[in-house]
């Protein structure tokens, strides 16, 4: 019965909301950076380390709603930086790749909990 389903409560972001995120993301964005990596390996890493095992580079784009070739390319430069390997016919990150992804994301989560205490305080 379509009485029974939930009522979607809308999101409300504001001004201020909308720049606080956008600033969130620009310090990730320099942590991951710092890290060399693009924010878009970083995202594939990511993904790579939360779901183990070999992806197809085919199912990775379905899961980013990206195209095959680019998503392709990201997982070269993984696999040259040591920081993910082909396992048959996928990519798997490595233990170089699970320990770089915790460290980033160590880094950016000390980041942005030293931003925001500066930004309450404006």
């Amino acid at each position: 019965r379509q009485e029974d389903a939930p009522v979607p409560v809308p999101v409300l972001r504001d001004e201020d909301d909308l720049q606080l995120l956008a600033e969130l993301g620009g310090v990730l964005d320099q942590t991951v950076t710092a890290a060399g990596l693009s924010s878009g390996s970083y995202l594939v890493l990511r993904e790579l380390v939360a779901a183990p095992g070999p992806h197809p580079v085919t199912g990775l784009a379905v899961s980013f709603g990206a195209d095959p070739d680019e998503i392709a390319v990201v997982c070269r430069r993984l696999v040259s930086a040591g920081l993910a390997a082909t396992q048959g016919s996928g990519v798997a990150a490595t233990d170089d790749g699970r320990a770089a992804a915790a460290a980033i994301e160590t880094e950016a989560n000390e980041a942005i909990a030293a931003w925001v205490p500066a930004v309450a305080a404006d």
